[in-house]
């Protein structure tokens, strides 16, 4: 599903696959890539805490995140808010 803002959301069948290909559980553990802004960055959400992040596909790194909601209900409330690029 993709949004005017850019957001990308993934179907669950990509899901898998864009994590798998990512390597998400070995550079982001404990985080679930469930789609990108359309120009390289990934939104995660945390598994085991709270918390809707973006960080550059090409580092996955949890220090490298940029907290873009408190937590996924809330975002998806206010209408998948992105940050300006």
């Amino acid at each position: 599903m993709i949004f005017e803002n850019g957001l990308v959301l993934y179907s669950t069948d990509d899901v898998v696959e864009r994590n798998e290909t990512f390597e998400v559980g070995t550079y982001a553990p404990g985080y679930l890539a469930v789609g990108d802004d359309s120009g390289g960055k990934a939104v995660m959400i945390a598994i085991e805490t709270q918390g809707v992040f973006m960080v550059g596909m090409g580092s996955m790194d949890p220090d490298d995140m940029i907290q873009i909601s408190d937590c996924l209900e809330s975002w998806v409330t206010d209408g998948f808010p992105m940050p300006e690029q």
